[in-house]
């Protein structure tokens, strides 16, 4: 909201930071990562983020960013037609696919049993058990993003 951004713009120093009156060991940490934050950003550079040499405004340390298309998760995702099973999913099966509803309003993502097929048309299409349909919120000829994991 246009109330937070005001409240971040508060905290910004209004004059640059000039790094030479920082200690060394200051200086040293400025774009580090903390050893304790290394493997959520090892795994969101897997995903296809960078460090671009942007630094937070709050502790130092580097930002991260992609385009969207470079999104891992963006890129090899698909859209994808629901049909329901009037079945639920085993409890032993371990899931393999992230679904996503498309819209902003009632978002809801969940792992589901099934693997995307293709019809001879090529459309893609995902089976969701009952219990997958009802957490997701969606109902047979809805469309769902999915992602194999």
């Amino acid at each position: 909201t246009q109330s937070t951004w005001g409240f971040i713009g508060e905290l910004m120093p209004k004059f640059p930071i000039y790094t030479p009156f920082l200690s060394e060991s200051a200086r040293a940490a400025i774009g580090q990562v903390h050893e304790h934050t290394r493997p959520a950003v090892a795994m969101l550079k897997k995903e296809g983020l960078r460090w671009e040499g942007y630094v937070d405004i709050f502790d130092g340390g580097p930002t991260v960013e992609a385009y969207i298309d470079d999104v891992r998760g963006v890129r090899d995702s698909q859209l994808a037609c629901v049909e329901v099973i009037a079945t639920d999913a085993p409890a032993c099966e371990r899931p393999s696919v992230m679904a996503a509803t498309t819209g902003m309003a009632d978002f809801r993502a969940s792992w589901i049993s099934h693997a995307v097929t293709r019809d001879d048309a090529g459309a893609c299409h995902v089976r969701l058990h009952r219990d997958e349909a009802e957490r997701l919120g969606v109902t047979g000829g809805d469309t769902l993003r999915v992602l194999a994991s």
